[in-house]
Parts: C-alpha cells; sequence; structure tokens
C-alpha cells in the first residue's frame, strides 16, 4: 500500500539510493495524479474507521505484504469533531490491524499537516500530541513504525484550501515522507 502524491513518487524515483527504490510498485483501489504508480489507499474525507474498514476490505487485493505503509489519519475525525476521546485508540487500532496483518510491513505515520479553521486546528493540536507515545509503544512491542510531523513540515501558507496542501505542500510533504523512509532504513528495516 505505498500510497502517496506525485512528489512522493518523484522523489523516490530520483534519490541517490535507486537502488533500494529500483522496483517500486504502489498498490491501492484508488488512483490519484498524473504518474504511473498512482495506486493508493486514500479515500476522501475517510474518518480512522473509514480507513479501518477500507484496509480490512481491500486486504484480499493484497496477495504480498507492502514494504511501507504511510498513513495519517484523524483530520477528518478532527474536522467532523467525531469521537475525539477515542481518536488516538482508533489510529492505534487500525496500526494494529496493519501489523497483525503484515508483521514486517514498515509504517510511516504522520502527525496530521495544517488546517486554517482555528476550531479545527486547536483539536488537531491535542490529537497530533497523542501520536508520539502511540507510536513509541509500539516501537517498543518491536513493531517498524517511524512518526514523521507533517504539523511541523507545513504551515498554513502550504494550503490550497482550509485543510488541503498546494503543489508545494505537496512537495513538503513528500520530503517528510521520505525522511521517514530513511530513518526506518538507517534502522535497517528497508
Amino acid at each position: 500500500m505505498l500510497s502517496g502524491t506525485t512528489p512522493l513518487y518523484s522523489s523516490i524515483q530520483t534519490v541517490t539510493y535507486t537502488s533500494m527504490f529500483q522496483n517500486v510498485t504502489s498498490l491501492g483501489s484508488q488512483q490519484d495524479g498524473n504518474f504511473t504508480q498512482n495506486y493508493n489507499e486514500g479515500h476522501p474525507a475517510a474518518r480512522i474507521d473509514g480507513i479501518q474498514a477500507n484496509f480490512t476490505q481491500a486486504l484480499p487485493s493484497y496477495p504480498n505484504a507492502a514494504d511501507v505503509v504511510f498513513l495519517m489519519a484523524g483530520i477528518n475525525d478532527v474536522a467532523g469533531n467525531y469521537n475525539l476521546s477515542t481518536a488516538p485508540a482508533r489510529l492505534g487500532g487500525l496500526i494494529d490491524l496493519m501489523f497483525s496483518s503484515f508483521p514486517n510491513t514498515v509504517v510511516i505515520v504522520a502527525q496530521c499537516s495544517p488546517v486554517t479553521y482555528k476550531p479545527w486546528e486547536a483539536l488537531k493540536v491535542q490529537f497530533n500530541a497523542a501520536i508520539p507515545p502511540l507510536v513509541q509503544a509500539r516501537v517498543d512491542q518491536g513493531m517498524k513504525i517511524v512518526m514523521v510531523n507533517m504539523s511541523a513540515a507545513l504551515t498554513t501558507a502550504d494550503l490550497a484550501d482550509i485543510a488541503h496542501p498546494t503543489e508545494a505542500g505537496y512537495m513538503k510533504m513528500a520530503t517528510e515522507w521520505f525522511r521517514g523512509v530513511n530513518v526506518a532504513r538507517q534502522k535497517g528495516w528497508l
């Protein structure tokens, strides 16, 4: 389920570690972007529970485990003020499902990027604060998981609307995702 934006795919294709990425194949039931490897499992406006349902439904389509999963989830829970007290636990459950399905997969989890609507931003900050201990608990259990901080990588100037990045914002996200790939590589996971 290697998924992402055109900038992420371009970064992977042009890195100095080209031998590491010679056979990149993106997986998923969705397509986005004007490039050949544009498959992903990103579903517009999906909350964490929706992402989990989509993942569960898509599992039979994946005969082999993905090497890397890029996961940024929770902003739609924040935007809908949907059971935010349980959102971190639901994110943890989604991650646990991924690892129980594919134990050797590397999951790169992102803290959510900025939003311009101040009430959402305040809720997003609270949600993002719960992600580092959630990730660390799974690292301590031996899961191959890396956290990246999209909230620090982007500013509201990088947004095209209330929550979605501009092309320049997507480039910054690609850089942050790729930083996570390099962390996993340095740990010997990739």
